[in-house]
């Protein structure tokens, strides 16, 4: 039994009267007394008495009759709720990124998505990129915006692309350029995060500091940047960072572009898995490279 056939019980059951009952179904009478028919058929039992004169219940339609109007009330409740969900207006979404999405993608992708999809409920994890292909393919996380990743399983796109620059301490004598050429950093602490979470830096800049001559070694290591932004500010070294992180204003910091025509660029990644229907997912998408467009 359908919820047409349901539906069309219920309003007979309250009429009495096939006529009425198909007009405010918006079926000829024909058509309403057939479905009935049907439903008896399949079902096995009569649930209308009809006289020439009058139709009423018969006692295994009252107990059919009693039970239909709230299966009808929570089949419709269900089915309003996967609507809601299949549109993105109601649903969970979780989403990895790395820190230094935070500066930028991250607040403006979440909020135009929170504006579009107000009861959709938005966990933000941070991460950092080797961890990402795991947490997706576990289903820990649903979309992340990471650092170019060596996988062909998942689903990504470019949704930004920029510049390198130099925090310096505002009392360096490199701050009086405008730029700043790699050759100069060479005898300078470079401080930075450890291990992994600098792994994609690292093997950014490494083959470039070599074509000058030097290597590029961490002479400190701790893992927030405002830490590392501090130690700047103190004197304690350099750090290079991508132009959305210049943001982080520390007293006693100054920001340089990096000077050197093989210098490269820090690109971020929207990645989810190949096949992910969820509709939040395809939104994030769409409003992160809405804002690449935007530059």
């Amino acid at each position: 039994m359908d919820t047409g056939q349901m539906r069309a019980i219920v309003v007979l059951a309250e009429e009495l009267h096939f006529a009425r009952a198909a007009r405010i179904l918006g079926i000829s009478q024909p058509a309403l007394s057939q479905k009935i028919q049907r439903v008896e058929t399949e079902i096995g039992m009569t649930l209308f008495d009809r006289g020439q004169r009058h139709v009423s219940l018969t006692p295994a339609g009252r107990a059919l009759v009693a039970d239909l109007p709230e299966l009808l009330t929570r089949i419709d409740t269900v089915l309003a709720r996967a609507g809601r969900i299949a549109r993105g207006d109601e649903g969970f979404l979780r989403v990895g990124f790395i820190e230094n999405a935070s500066f930028h993608l991250v607040p403006h992708v979440i909020t135009r998505l929170r504006r579009r999809f107000s009861n959709a409920q938005v966990e933000l994890v941070e991460m950092i990129s080797p961890d990402i292909p795991d947490a997706l393919a576990r289903g820990d996380i649903d979309v992340a915006l990471t650092r170019p990743l060596p996988t062909d399983t998942l689903r990504a796109h470019e949704v930004m692309r920029e510049r390198y620059y130099v925090a310096l301490s505002d009392g360096d004598p490199l701050v009086r350029q405008e730029t700043v050429p790699v050759r100069a950093l060479c005898e300078m602490t470079f401080i930075a995060a450890a291990g992994r979470k600098s792994s994609y830096l690292r093997g950014q800049f490494a083959a470039l500091f070599e074509r000058h001559g030097f290597r590029l070694g961490i002479g400190q290591e701790v893992n927030q940047l405002p830490a590392i932004i501090a130690l700047v500010a103190a004197g304690g070294g350099f750090t290079i960072l991508p132009r959305s992180a210049t943001g982080l204003s520390i007293p006693g910091v100054c920001y340089r572009p990096i000077r050197d025509a093989d210098a490269p660029e820090a690109v971020l990644h929207a990645c989810s898995r190949e096949h992910d229907t969820n509709p939040l997912v395809q939104a994030f998408f769409a409003f992160a490279l809405e804002l690449r467009g935007q530059g």
